[in-house]
């Protein structure tokens, strides 16, 4: 027993010291993340507004790279490649309000990756993704993810929170601005959070990965009292920008100054940095302009250009990395993943996969040539590839496609799609081919438009009595049972809107495409009216006519040729000209306008039961509506799902007293009551009196005076739409959503949609 005993006091005994052996060889990590930084805000990269010494000294002690990237130009998905070593696209986020709507499922993020290799791990500072950060770390001090001011703005209103409330895993009391005021200042905290943790794990038993997320420089811009003036009189808004530049690069310093010698440092940022928005605020408050800078590059935040995507990419560790050395070749973000696995001498986890390269062997020099072969961008529709020195751009508008050669156009001014229009091509079916081999999920549209540009979508929302409006998109967001129907009630009180024929289709934006849906919420809030077909294969795509020839690169019918097929035709827009996009599906369509807008599903060649049985499939029943031509076909939708909206022609007292008839009650209908300006008045009042709203079209008479893209009509014209409320119509169908909305609007005197 006593030698049974010793055995296993000897065994442990090796095991331990075999274990504080292998700790000593790996390097404690520090990832260090600034917010919305440019590429020339530091010293190091030619940044002269501040010094920055700190940032400065990993380039002289480490290697800077010149071409480093991150994969998305906004917050939320830029750190989801981070923490996920992949493109963000494959879990869902394109855009910052995707981060609520997707999970990471079973991949294992960054530092449970390091946790599974013996690392203590700790978060400080901003985190941004759709899972609790406790989940992750051993440690964290986060930040809530809403802005609170420490001064007042003109009216001397603060933003920030006066009671407790919740935000993901936090409970938050009172985040007020008069609350702030004498509070330390979130950078200095964030940084001293950091040197605790440090100082608590650098001689402990296990190396340490601190993932440092500042929320400096981000919005809103706010600097300590005591920095006023201290760089000179310098413009709004970089009075405020350069003193927190200054405030993150000291609190840098402090936490290099207490970091252990055997620790691997990198430091980069999110995107580029920020356009301010204009606003008539008191002097201390910045207004309009670019507060960072992207140096030679060309862009900001949200947008693909250069200076939204290429940030800062500093990396330093002492005996391995040649101090002062410079790196040349596109590198990523998401890259880190798999190179902090290999420097802590562990594989990626088994069943997680990374897009993300090791760089260690680059950057020692024991690997030569390119660590990507190309790398990709994407929102939606929009986004960028390289592949070595070229880049090609895809926008949403005219040009959508450009070529630039960075080697010789580091600011992307000179567009070389024209002169090389195969390698244009060649690069844009890459683009293409990447976009369909993602998930489903995350190829599929995810929001309505990106937002403005420099901007973050909306932290909250007008919550209203029956339903919620996003005021940047227009958006009417319903969820509770019954609410679409409750909406959707006529009381007397009713606010006039649009139905857009067919999504509402213009110059450069095709009909019944999903970009299309996203720029008519960008103009004005409205129903989206939509045309569901059956391929040859039995999937059910949003197409008007049955023939392919007007609106799209095939020919034929819709009918016959499968959904494969479909995929590879481009929408051609109202002046014929081919677009980048594609024909969506019903299921596509259906999900995108959740939480979005109404959509309205007309008949066409899909069966009723097929076209009811999608919206059960879906759970769509308070954001999706049917068309329907009959009281019998409305009987048969009533008995399928009592839920169920519908749209119904009634122009006239037969179609009425055959509805009357149905047994379906009047709260489940909007009456259609015709193509032209209503003659029985009286029809419109029993409608009315039922609690119907009443639905005119214009497209075929009206629409076609307007003057597209202006915001200005005729008097006679804004009067003749003006009559079709006066005669009781509530809602008109239109093929010029943005600009009959704006007319309802102004004649309405009501900016928004209100709760009735």
């Amino acid at each position: 027993m006593i030698r049974i005993f010793i055995l296993t006091v000897l065994t442990l005994c090796t095991v331990a010291l075999l274990r504080a052996a292998d700790d000593a060889g790996r390097p404690n990590i520090v990832l260090i993340f600034a917010d919305d930084y440019g590429y020339g805000d530091s010293g190091c990269y030619g940044g002269t507004l501040v010094p920055t010494p700190a940032i400065d000294s990993l380039a002289s002690d480490g290697i800077l790279c010149t071409d480093g990237y991150v994969t998305a130009p906004v917050c939320a998905p830029s750190r989801c490649g981070i923490m996920t070593g992949s493109y963000n696209q494959r879990f869902g986020m394109q855009w910052n309000e995707d981060r609520k709507m997707y999970s990471f499922a079973d991949h294992q993020l960054l530092p449970q990756a390091l946790q599974r290799a013996g690392y203590v791990t700790g978060h400080i500072g901003k985190w941004n993704l759709p899972i609790d950060v406790r989940a992750c770390f051993d440690e964290a001090h986060d930040v809530i993810d809403w802005e609170a001011d420490y001064f007042p703005d003109a009216n001397g209103h603060y933003r920030g929170v006066d009671s407790e409330v919740e935000f993901d895993s936090n409970k938050v009391q009172g985040v007020w601005g008069p609350k702030l005021a004498g509070q330390e200042y979130l950078t200095d905290r964030i940084g001293r959070h950091a040197v605790e943790f440090i100082e608590n794990h650098k001689s402990g038993s296990q190396p340490f990965f601190l993932y440092l997320a500042f929320n400096a420089v981000h919005t809103p811009l706010h600097a300590k009292l005591e920095d006023a003036g201290r760089f000179g009189a310098l413009p709004i808004p970089l009075n405020f920008y350069a003193p927190m530049v200054a405030s993150m690069d000291e609190n840098i310093g402090r936490v290099l100054a207490v970091l252990p010698d055997d620790t691997l440092v990198v430091f980069t940022s999110d995107n580029g940095p920020a356009k301010m928005p204009v606003r008539k605020w008191p002097e201390q408050w910045p207004t309009g302009g670019l507060a960072g800078s992207p140096g030679p590059l060309n862009g900001h935040k949200a947008q693909f250009l250069e200076g939204g995507i290429r940030e800062p990419f500093l990396l330093r560790w002492p005996d391995k990395f040649k101090p002062g050395s410079h790196y040349h070749q596109p590198v990523s973000t998401m890259d880190l993943y798999p190179t902090f696995c290999a420097a802590a001498g562990v594989p990626v986890p088994a069943g997680t996969q990374v897009d993300g390269v090791n760089l260690l062997p680059f950057l020692l020099g024991e690997q030569t040539g390119p660590p990507h072969e190309i790398l990709f961008w994407k929102n939606s529709s929009i986004g960028a590839v390289r592949q070595g020195d070229w880049k090609l751009l895809i926008n949403k508008s005219q040009p959508m496609l450009q070529l630039f050669n960075l080697a010789d156009d580091l600011g992307e001014k000179h567009d070389m799609a024209g002169e090389q229009p195969e390698r244009t091509e060649r690069l844009h079916q890459k683009w293409l081919d990447w976009s369909k081999a993602l998930p489903p999920r995350a190829s599929t549209v995810a929001q309505a438009d990106a937002p403005l540009e420099g901007t973050q979508p909306a932290n909250e929302s007008s919550v209203l009595e029956k339903s919620t409006v996003d005021q940047k998109q227009h958006r009417i967001a319903l969820s509770d049972p019954g609410a679409l129907a409750n909406w959707l009630r006529y009381d007397g009180e009713w606010i006039p809107m649009v139905s857009a024929h067919r999504g509402g289709a213009s110059p450069g934006f095709p009909e019944n495409a999903i970009e299309t849906f996203g720029k008519t919420l960008g103009c004005t809030y409205s129903m989206l009216e939509v045309d569901p077909r059956l391929s040859k294969d039995g999937k059910i795509v949003i197409h008007h006519d049955a023939s392919l020839d007007r609106t799209t690169t095939g020919s034929g019918l819709v009918s016959d040729h499968t959904l494969d097929e479909l995929r590879q035709l481009r929408l051609k827009d109202t002046k014929g000209n081919v677009t980048l996009f594609q024909i969506p599906t019903l299921d596509e369509a259906i999900e995108w306008a959740r939480g979005k807008t109404i959509l309205v599903l007309d008949q066409k060649d899909v069966p009723l039961e097929s076209r009811v049985q999608s919206m059960i499939d879906h759970g769509a029943q308070e954001h999706v509506m049917l068309i329907i031509s009959s009281a019998r076909d409305a009987a048969f939708v009533h008995r399928r799902d009592p839920g169920i909206m519908m749209e119904m022609m009634v122009t006239n007292r037969k179609q009425f007293d055959a509805f009357e008839k149905s047994g379906v009650p009047w709260e489940n209908i909007i009456a259609f009551v015709g193509h032209t300006p209503p003659q029985d008045t009286e029809l419109l009042n029993m409608i009315h009196a039922k609690g119907s709203l009443c639905m005119a079209g214009t497209s075929r008479y009206l629409d076609k005076e307007l003057t597209i893209g202006s915001e200005q009509q005729t008097p006679e014209l804004q009067s003749r739409y003006r009559e079709l409320l006066q005669l009781g119509v509530d809602i008109i169908e239109t093929d010029c959503p943005c600009e009959v909305g704006s007319l309802l609007h102004e004649s309405s005197n009501v900016p928004e949609v209100k709760a009735r």
